[in-house]
């Protein structure tokens, strides 16, 4: 399994994998970008997405339209898609 997934937390971990469950929004601008995920998190989980943001695996936006939610995008493929496929 990749080294940067490896060090994370046992709470960041479990976070990134739920949002990879989630990622059912194609991305379109991309073609070898990972699907999206839109989710909203408690503050407990906002700690933890801080973590896989400074470690380069994910960036999130905001959609007014979808408030209070936020669009995942996975940043690292070759990690997201690694992890997934162990999920499989």
């Amino acid at each position: 399994m990749n080294e940067v997934f490896q060090d994370l937390s046992p709470a960041s971990k479990t976070l990134y994998m739920k949002m990879l469950s989630e990622a059912v929004y194609e991305n379109y601008s991309d073609e070898e970008g990972f699907n999206f995920s839109l989710m909203g998190f408690t503050s407990q989980e906002r700690g933890n997405l801080l973590d896989l943001k400074k470690k380069g695996l994910v960036s999130t936006w905001d959609d007014p339209d979808v408030a209070p939610y936020l669009w995942i995008e996975f940043d690292n493929v070759e990690v997201a898609t690694e992890v997934q496929k162990s999920l499989q």
